[in-house]
């Protein structure tokens, strides 16, 4: 069996190869990489969620001024900085009954939610454990105050 014919290079070839160089010319490759990003998607994002969008754009400019490892490695990093924050700081929120139902909602989303006097129901959208309980004590703490300083208000008011 004969071995297979070396083909020589074109010319079509041979400029190929020398632009996949790397760093053979940074001024194509940051055009290039401005035409990759795509801006409806990313003010998309901005608008619904802005962590998302800021984790986004750090991967995006990471890569850009850097490579592409420094730019994963930035997003990672921001997203497990978020995740220790949430776990961390946990959204607390307070919950009112809906008119005419027995179903409890955020307050802050469900303006015609009441409070039941007296009575302070919360909602943790974490688990509790050691690295939230100061936290979660001083917010709970907080809203006690608050809900005791409304019905001696409330009570001084009637009387």
């Amino acid at each position: 069996m004969a071995p297979p014919k070396k083909s020589k290079n074109s010319k079509k070839d041979r400029t190929l190869k020398k632009n996949l160089k790397l760093g053979s010319n940074t001024k194509t490759h940051s055009q290039a990489l401005l035409v990759v990003i795509d801006y409806e998607t990313a003010i998309h994002l901005w608008k619904v969620y802005k962590f998302d969008f800021v984790v986004c754009m750090s991967a995006y400019i990471g890569v850009v001024f850097g490579s592409i490892e420094i730019g994963l490695v930035l997003a990672v990093a921001l997203y497990v900085i978020r995740v220790l924050l949430f776990v961390a700081r946990p959204r607390t929120f307070v919950q009112g009954n809906l008119p005419n139902s027995v179903v409890y909602r955020n307050v802050e989303q469900y303006p015609n939610a009441s409070n039941v006097p007296g009575i302070l129901i919360l909602e943790i959208d974490a688990p509790i454990y050691f690295a939230n309980t100061n936290y979660l004590r001083e917010r709970i703490t907080r809203w006690i105050n608050d809900e005791e300083g409304r019905i001696k208000s409330a009570g001084e008011s009637r009387a």
